[in-house]
């Protein structure tokens, strides 16, 4: 079963209507491939890495809605804002701007209604989108922090009502996480490799950097252990031991090279 037909059935299970969720995959999938950002996209964010995010996220909120972590409306949130998350079809670079990401959304007509008919707030969507920023830090974590403020204020969640955004904040996060692990939890190494190849043009790395890059890209997710416990707790065990499995050869492959240098430098000397 190709990624679009599991990412419907997933919503149809956790209670959407087939035909809205037919239709909103529809449409970004056709917006993606229209801008060239199909499956011949040169780079790491493509509509490829949209449904894989879409269907990990979805796969993984539907058993915490079955555990009664999740309501409805978080899963459809999370949902829409995952299957959105790198909406920019006339980006002019692979790397994803949140601001225009948003942009983009609101600016769709037939997107808006899409997003209106699930009976969610578009607002609370880019809560979630606006915390996919990465590397959240620096001015990046900054900007994106005080854009959240104001969307909550926009959805009319304001400062005191902090259960209410602490929940979302932690949408967000799930969101986050979700983001960064989908493609390797679904991939084994060969076609994680490509992927981190395709990362390494968005995030300009040099191609003799991509395997210390990689073990630094997963060592930051540790800062949020807590988080991806969670989100692993509701994932299968075959992409659980894909992550680990493809974390382990990143790391292995970059102490072999780390050996290899050192031993040609004592071979010089």
């Amino acid at each position: 079963m190709l990624l679009p037909d599991k990412i419907v059935e997933l919503a149809v299970e956790i209670g959407l209507n087939y035909g809205a969720a037919k239709d909103i995959l529809n449409h970004v999938i056709s917006e993606f491939s229209n801008n060239g950002i199909g499956d011949e996209y040169y780079g790491y964010h493509d509509i490829r890495h949209e449904l894989e995010v879409t269907y990990f996220t979805l796969l993984i909120a539907k058993y915490h809605f079955e555990k009664k972590k999740f309501n409805q409306k978080d899963v459809i949130t999370l949902f829409v804002a995952a299957l959105l998350h790198d909406f920019d079809p006339k980006k002019e670079f692979d790397k994803p701007d949140e601001d225009n990401v948003e942009s983009s959304i609101r600016n769709d007509q037939k997107l808006t209604k899409l997003i209106a008919s699930f009976d969610i707030d578009l607002n609370l969507v880019l809560v979630l989108i606006h915390r996919t920023t990465y590397p959240f830090n620096g001015k990046q974590e900054e900007h994106a922090k005080n854009r959240v403020r104001e969307l909550f204020s926009l959805a009319g969640i304001y400062e005191n009502d902090t259960i209410i955004r602490g929940h979302y904040e932690k949408l967000a996060s799930f969101l986050s996480v979700c983001d960064r692990i989908a493609g390797y939890c679904l991939r084994d190494f060969v076609s994680a490799l490509e992927l981190v190849r395709r990362h390494a043009i968005s995030m300009a790395w040099r191609q003799s950097e991509i395997n210390i890059r990689s073990v630094e890209y997963f060592t930051t997710l540790k800062e949020e252990q807590e988080m991806l416990d969670f989100v692993l707790k509701g994932s299968p065990n075959e992409y659980r031991k894909n992550l680990f499995n493809n974390i382990a050869e990143f790391r292995l492959a970059w102490e072999n090279e780390v050996k290899a240098e050192s031993s040609l430098r004592i071979n010089e000397c």
